[in-house]
């Protein structure tokens, strides 16, 4: 029995990347390398206490339309 490993992360990359799967906020976050709340708290000013620089917020919000982010609401 042969069996191939399969990366996920790398096969969600692909999908996404053919427009098959939207991107979330798990994949900015990651991308821009901050928690998922980050990014929430940016996009839609919903995390509570995070907070986040100027600077980050901007970045955050670049790669989230380089990615072409929607959110699901």
């Amino acid at each position: 029995m042969m069996y191939v490993y399969i990366n996920h992360d790398e096969e969600v990359d692909r999908s996404r990347k053919l427009g098959i799967m939207a991107v979330t906020l798990r994949d900015v976050a990651k991308a821009v390398g901050v928690s998922p709340i980050a990014v929430s708290k940016v996009l839609h000013d919903k995390g509570g206490n995070v907070r986040v620089s100027t600077a980050k917020a901007e970045i955050i919000r670049r790669v989230a339309a380089e990615m072409n982010y929607t959110p699901n609401n």
